[in-house]
């Protein structure tokens, strides 16, 4: 029963310590004895000031921050102000007359409200003071609202025990029920295991005296077995203590035999040691003799050596007095090094000026850059890859044309050439089948135009060079995709081709201008055996045939090897 009641130690002692709480914010909010009636006249608004230092504590597997509750339980009074700051800025606020009322809550302030289940539960507190300087009205209005608000945070704080209380106890409740169940399966255990056999005792008492007299009958046998155990041990000891006897005996005369012999050990141990000594100081005199010895053979290899090294050293300064150069190592070296540096200098000065000249070579080839791309790109900034083809037309404009009489300037060769193509270009001609191309839309206005501007060029250069156009030449207008058998004559050019004996080589025909098609070799299967034939005639005198092979219509391979018919040609002979 009494294990029974002390679960509910606990929940008591929290009830207790609840009511502990309320009689002591009681006692301090009524601890001054001099108690004034609060009159009508209205006090002002309060400031007042916390200061929270509380850091929490753990109650029933829970954390509560009392003192966090505490500023929310005052965060909703908006009839006062209040402010939460650190200790130090309350202080000051105070002094200075800031805050009418400073409330702190200490460090261990939930740990203390939640630890009234341990053995010595400790008393809560909750520090506050009142500004001076007021009057007493006002210092009592201030006290009471302060100890309004404890006495409702300590309601709040009661009534999370009560509720902790309800909630153990109906745990307890559930317990309880268990246990009376259980209490229950053990009385019905009881009554079926143990009263119904009880029931028969009476009749096993008769049995249990019978037994009795039998146990009675053993111990007696078992006192006369005893008797003679003891009576036999006794005897087994008598018979060990008289072997010790004689055991101890001859552990004299053996003791006295290992003493004979420990002494002639000994003797014999002397014997060792007194050899021993005459060896190792026989064995130490040889070492010192080897060592007098060493010393004096060693001193005099040492000595030689560095004789010889000293004599080495004095060579590396100076050379032994009659040879060709008496100068040393090291003053060769130092002369060498000194004439090394002079020629360092020297060439370090000519690197200089060739610097200079270099450098005044890029400056004269930037600057001829600079007129090149004046001259034929119009700006001195600019270069093939930033020029546009329309900057160089007219830089080549301006090249061309004096810009005082409008005359054509150009280079003789360049004008030499131009008179003699002149008479080979019909200009008319030209502009009537450019007019009919266009009417059928095979070429571009743009196209049209860049041709009727070098139409214009040419024909300002007939003017200018005073000299013949070309007459009137004919064309014929081939339709695209068909074949013609008109036969157009076409500018014949030489042309050089390398030939690398060691690989194929491949040959293509391609004219610049595919914009209309591409050229082709009709009958380049007939040409290439004439081509192959007068090549190897060529070759014959090497002792090489050639081999050929179309590609395509305007493209074939050419390879070297040696005719095996043909005997290597003899170098000549000089006569």
């Amino acid at each position: 029963m009494i294990k029974k009641y002390q679960s509910y130690f606990p929940l008591l002692i929290i009830i207790l310590g609840g009511l502990f709480l309320i009689l002591t914010f009681t006692y301090f909010g009524f601890k001054d004895d001099n108690v004034y009636r609060s009159t009508n006249q209205k006090v002002s608004k309060v400031q007042y000031v916390l200061v929270n230092e509380d850091k929490g504590a753990v109650f029933e597997g829970r954390k509560y921050e009392l003192g966090a509750d505490f500023v929310t339980l005052i965060n909703q009074d908006s009839k006062n102000s209040w402010q939460t700051v650190s200790r130090n800025i309350a202080n000051a606020g105070i002094e200075n007359g800031q805050f009418d009322a400073e409330i702190i809550i200490p460090q261990d302030f939930s740990e203390r409200l939640l630890s009234l289940q341990s053995i010595a539960p400790e008393q809560a507190t909750i520090n506050y003071r009142v500004r001076k300087g007021q009057n007493e009205i006002s210092n009592q209005a201030v006290q009471t609202q302060v100890n309004d608000i404890l006495k409702n945070f300590n309601q709040r704080v009661v009534q999370m025990y009560f509720s902790s209380i309800v909630g153990n106890l109906s745990e307890a409740q559930l317990n309880v029920n268990k246990i009376v169940g259980a209490e229950t399966d053990a009385k019905k255990y009881l009554m079926t295991n143990i009263q119904d056999p009880f029931k028969e005792l009476s009749g096993g008492f008769n049995n249990l005296s019978n037994v009795s007299s039998i146990l009675d009958e053993d111990n007696k046998g078992f006192l006369s077995e005893q008797q003679a155990f003891v009576s036999s041990v006794k005897t087994l000891m008598d018979d060990n203590n008289k072997s010790l006897e004689a055991g101890s005996t001859s552990t004299k005369e053996a003791k006295k035999s290992v003493n004979e012999n420990i002494d002639k050990t000994n003797e014999k141990l002397k014997d060792s040691l007194k050899q021993f000594e005459d060896q190792f100081n026989q064995q130490k005199t040889q070492l010192e003799n080897q060592r007098q010895s060493d010393l004096s053979g060693y001193k005099a290899k040492y000595d030689g050596l560095n004789q010889s090294v000293f004599k080495q050293l004095g060579n590396f300064y100076t050379l032994p007095t009659g040879e060709v150069n008496s100068a040393g190592v090291y003053t060769e070296f130092l002369l060498n090094a000194k004439l090394f540096q002079e020629t360092q200098t020297a060439r370090i000065d000519e690197l200089k000026d060739e610097i200079k000249q270099l450098q005044s070579q890029v400056e004269t080839l930037n600057d001829l850059r600079k007129q090149i791309a004046q001259t034929y790109y119009g700006s001195a900034e600019k270069n093939p890859d930033t020029a546009s083809e329309e900057d160089i037309k007219q830089a080549i404009v301006k090249l061309m044309a004096d810009s005082k009489e409008n005359k054509v300037n150009l280079d003789n060769r360049y004008r030499q050439m131009i008179e003699e193509s002149l008479p080979q270009i019909p200009a008319d001609t030209l502009e009537n089948l450019l007019q009919k191309l266009i009417a059928e839309n095979i070429i571009t206005d743009s196209q049209s135009k860049k041709f009727q501007d070098e139409l214009t060029i040419v024909r300002r250069y007939a003017k200018n060079f005073e000299k013949e156009i070309g007459k009137e030449g004919n064309f014929s207008y081939l339709e695209a995709k068909s074949e013609h058998n008109s036969i157009i004559p076409i500018n014949s050019r030489e042309v050089t081709i390398s030939i690398d004996p060691t690989k194929d080589n491949r040959i293509s025909l391609k004219t610049d201008h595919t914009e209309q098609g591409s050229l082709g070799i009709r009958n380049l299967t007939d040409l290439l055996p004439v081509l192959k034939t007068e090549l190897d005639q060529k070759l014959k005198s090497y002792g090489y045939i050639s081999e050929w092979s179309e590609v395509s219509n305007h493209e074939f391979s050419i390879s070297l090897k040696k005719n095996p018919t043909e005997p290597e040609p003899k170098p000549p002979v000089d006569p």
